[in-house]
């Protein structure tokens, strides 16, 4: 869903397809955290809606390591115990953002 557009499978036209995309996107971090224990892996096609001028992003436990997150707005979002480790916020809003607890480096020993 994150690649092709939230709205592509609806099979429907929307008159504000921003706005929808932005409206699904949200909806479905909310549908995630139903499973508390969820630690949910991103690829970088989440970097499209971390552009968008978002409401408040429920972010927290999710892995967002390795990621080019560079100039996207995270100022409204909630990264508390979510995985940044590598990522890339060169440039990125992160003022206000809930950072408590968040992984910033990861020793793996695989």
């Amino acid at each position: 869903m994150l690649k092709n557009g939230m709205t592509y499978y609806a099979d429907e036209c929307y008159a504000n397809a921003i706005d929808c995309e932005k409206y699904v996107f949200s909806n479905m971090l909310d549908i995630i955290h139903i499973w508390e224990n969820s630690f949910i892996k991103f690829d970088n096609s989440i970097r499209n809606y971390l552009l968008l001028d978002n409401n408040f992003l429920n972010l927290s436990k999710m892995d967002l390591g390795e990621l080019n997150l560079r100039r996207t707005d995270l100022s409204v979002a909630d990264l508390r115990y979510a995985n940044l480790a590598k990522t890339d916020l060169c440039v990125a809003d992160i003022e206000d953002v809930h950072l408590e607890n968040v992984i910033l480096f990861r020793n793996d020993t695989r």
